[in-house]
């Protein structure tokens, strides 16, 4: 029984074509993958950052228009005994009713 070398070399190279072409896309796929949860990572991890800060500047905000407030209403309350009207009307303020008017 003859060998036909041609016809060998043809299936041992196609086979072996098929094998570096699956190590290569395995390598490709998994490095586009380690890619991709890299920037879900990274992403995730700005969006929360970017909750907290949202969060954070929001409760400066509340705090700094509370003491611009309690510090109005003051100043009303002053001005209003330096020229002899009493105490007067109390000053109406939206956080009344939330713990935080302070007289």
């Amino acid at each position: 029984m003859a060998v036909d070398w041609d016809t060998l070399a043809t299936t041992g190279l196609g086979a072996a074509t098929t094998v570096f072409g699956i190590v290569v896309g395995g390598f490709v796929g998994r490095r586009s993958q380690d890619r991709q949860r890299v920037l879900d990572t990274r992403s995730a991890a700005y969006a929360t950052f970017l909750r907290e800060y949202a969060k954070a500047e929001i409760d400066l905000r509340e705090a700094q228009s509370h003491r611009r407030s309690v510090r109005r209403a003051r100043l009303i309350r002053m001005r209003q005994r330096r020229n002899g009207a009493g105490a007067g009307p109390r000053p109406t303020s939206s956080l009344r009713g939330q713990g935080r008017y302070l007289d």
